[in-house]
């Protein structure tokens, strides 16, 4: 495996730490695959839960119908989304 330059890590291990502690147990990320992270209420999970299994929709349709997003951290770089 190839390694990160010096400052490729810095800026790895600044992303990181201030990923592990948000100011809130409220504030939550996901993304759609494109370059942003979505910003959304955590605290609304149970509701976001509950609409995608009685409407059958995604995780982000259901952010958007409960109002739930507080918006995006745009990113100059590629931000897959996968599973598995």
């Amino acid at each position: 495996m190839k390694k990160l330059t010096k400052k490729e890590q810095i800026w790895v291990d600044r992303v990181e730490k201030l990923l592990m502690n948000p100011p809130s147990k409220r504030i939550g990320l996901f993304t759609i695959g494109d370059s942003d992270l979505r910003v959304y209420d955590r605290s609304l999970e149970e509701d976001i839960d509950n609409l995608m299994d009685k409407r059958g929709i995604d995780f982000c349709s259901a952010v958007d119908e409960l109002d739930a997003g507080f918006g995006f951290i745009n990113a100059d770089m590629s931000i897959h989304s996968t599973s598995g």
